[in-house]
């Protein structure tokens, strides 16, 4: 196992009061993350509360708090998302719960005030899907690559992906080798770069109307000589029966 950023031996005596082993975390795969300060996957065990057993579902992680030192936190598994006004000092407006609904992303770098020592700092904020919460990711915990799959990146580029935005980038070589369209973004509930593949139907709506093919093509009316034949003269169409025009009346003769 490589170096982590905390040791087992300072976390040991907390997990043993909700049942978990070393053998149990590495078991679920959870283990390197949790040592490193990182969320793991959603786990179940049984705590003892009072002489009574409850049964608990969601993510263990750690936080160092400047009084108590290293904590263990849990966070449970909620049926439903539920965003509140504010969160860690930040207010959400209307666009930014229509994104974390739909989107699962704020899609852009906030200033969050950290709830246990009041620092300040930016970070991205996302939905956890597995838990149905709110997530952080701080900005100087993650940095930026030079190259994406291939990719140079530009200065422009990369200031708006620290910025949260998301950017199209074309020829990004895949792990087949063949390249792909794509918008990357910062995604906090990944704790990495998202990449939403560019389809052909996708980029066909992003195309401007003039190119867009019509939804519904013009009917095209018939000529008057797409009916004749050869060398024949095209004859107007008959009228029907409600069209026909009134015979004139007959002249009567001279009476006698």
């Amino acid at each position: 196992m490589q170096p982590t950023r905390y040791t087992w031996e300072q976390v040991e005596k907390q997990l043993a009061r909700y049942g978990i082993t070393k053998e149990k975390l590495e078991q679920s795969g959870g283990l390197t993350d949790f040592l490193n300060g990182r969320r793991t996957g959603v786990i179940r065990f049984e705590r003892t509360w009072e002489n009574q057993k409850a049964e608990l579902t969601g993510k263990l992680y750690l936080v160092n708090t400047p009084d108590k030192g290293l904590r263990v936190h849990f966070q449970t598994v909620k049926q439903t998302l539920t965003i509140p006004e504010t969160y860690l000092g930040y207010a959400f407006d209307a666009a930014d719960r229509q994104n974390l609904h739909k989107r699962g992303e704020l899609g852009k770098l906030v200033e969050l005030k950290d709830k246990l020592t009041g620092q300040v700092f930016k970070g991205y904020v996302g939905v956890d899907p597995e838990t149905n919460s709110l997530t952080v990711l701080r900005r100087d915990r993650f940095a930026i690559p030079e190259t994406l799959k291939g990719v140079t990146l530009t200065p422009e580029q990369k200031t708006q992906l620290e910025d949260g935005k998301a950017i199209k980038l074309h020829g990004l070589i895949g792990a087949d080798g063949k390249p792909f369209d794509a918008y990357v973004q910062v995604s906090a509930r990944k704790r990495a770069l998202s990449f939403a593949r560019i389809t052909g139907q996708a980029q066909a709506q992003t195309l401007p109307k003039a190119q867009q093919a019509p939804e519904n093509p013009p009917v095209r009316r018939p000529s008057l000589a797409a009916d004749s034949q050869p060398g024949e003269k095209p004859q107007p169409p008959k009228q029907t029966s409600a069209l026909r025009q009134p015979a004139p009346p007959r002249r009567k003769g001279p009476q006698r």
